[in-house]
C-alpha cells in the first residue's frame, strides 16, 4: 500500500509493469545488435527461434518480442536474483503472460545452455544473442571460450547469426584486452564471416563491440 505521502510502507508490493516498447532501447550496444536482426524482424520474415544468454533487466528481449512477431526466444540467465528482479520491477513477468510460448526463462550458465541445446536441437536457432558479464566489462570463460562459439556455431542454422556484446578495453580490468582477442580469434576460427562492430559510444568509453558470426556452408 502506499502512504498519503506517496511512501510505500511494508505491505507494498510488486510493481505492477508492463513494458513500454513504443521508444528507442536505451544502450547503444542493444541497437547495434537491433540493426543487425532487421531483416529477420519484418512480418513477412519466417518464424526464427532465439537464444539469449543473459537477462539484465529484460529489456532487449521484451522489446524483441513487440518487434519481431514471427519470433520466439529462449532466455537464459545465472543469477536468479536478476530473474525475479525483471519480473516484479521491469515487466518480464506480464511478458511470459503475454507471449506465452514464444518467451522461457531458465536458470543456467551459457556454457551449459549450448551444451544442452547442441545435443538437442542442433541446426534449429536462428540466432544467438550474448550479453554475458561478470563485472568490470570481463565476459566469464564459459560465454567466449572456443568450446562456446563452437557450440553455437553447432546449434545456429545454416544463415544463423551470433551476436556477442564485448568489451575490448577496460581501465579496472587489463587482461580484458586479451580476452577479447581470443574471443574474436574464436570465432574467426569457427566463422567464415565474422564482423566487429564498433558500438557508438562517447570518445571517452569507446570500448565496446559487438562481435557478429554468420554461419554458412562455406564454414564446413
Amino acid at each position: 500500500l502506499q502512504q498519503a505521502d506517496g511512501v510505500c510502507d511494508t505491505s507494498c508490493g510488486d510493481c505492477p509493469c508492463e513494458f513500454d516498447a513504443s521508444g528507442q532501447l536505451s544502450a547503444s550496444y542493444m541497437r547495434t545488435m537491433l540493426e543487425q536482426l532487421t531483416d529477420r524482424c519484418s512480418e513477412s520474415a519466417p518464424k526464427m527461434k532465439a537464444l539469449m544468454i543473459g537477462l539484465g533487466g529484460g529489456e532487449l528481449p521484451q522489446y524483441l518480442l513487440r518487434k519481431c512477431p514471427n519470433l520466439s526466444l529462449e532466455v537464459v540467465e545465472l543469477n536468479a536474483d536478476v530473474i525475479t528482479v525483471a519480473q516484479k520491477f521491469f515487466g518480464l513477468a506480464d511478458s511470459e503472460q503475454r507471449f506465452g510460448s514464444r518467451l522461457s526463462v531458465q536458470q543456467t550458465d551459457g556454457l551449459s545452455a549450448v551444451e544442452e541445446r547442441a545435443n538437442a536441437s542442433s541446426g534449429s536457432y536462428g540466432a544467438v544473442i550474448v550479453d554475458c558479464f561478470a563485472g568490470g566489462g570481463e565476459v566469464p570463460e564459459g560465454c567466449r571460450s572456443r568450446r562456446f562459439v563452437s557450440l553455437v556455431h553447432q546449434l545456429l542454422q545454416n544463415k544463423g547469426v551470433l551476436l556477442q556484446n564485448i568489451w575490448h578495453y577496460s581501465r579496472e580490468r587489463p587482461q580484458v584486452a586479451q580476452q577479447f582477442q581470443e574471443t574474436k580469434d574464436a570465432y574467426t576460427a569457427t566463422f567464415h564471416e565474422v564482423q566487429d562492430l564498433a558500438v557508438p559510444m562517447p570518445p571517452t568509453i569507446a570500448w565496446v563491440d559487438v562481435l557478429r558470426g554468420d554461419k554458412s556452408f562455406a564454414d564446413m
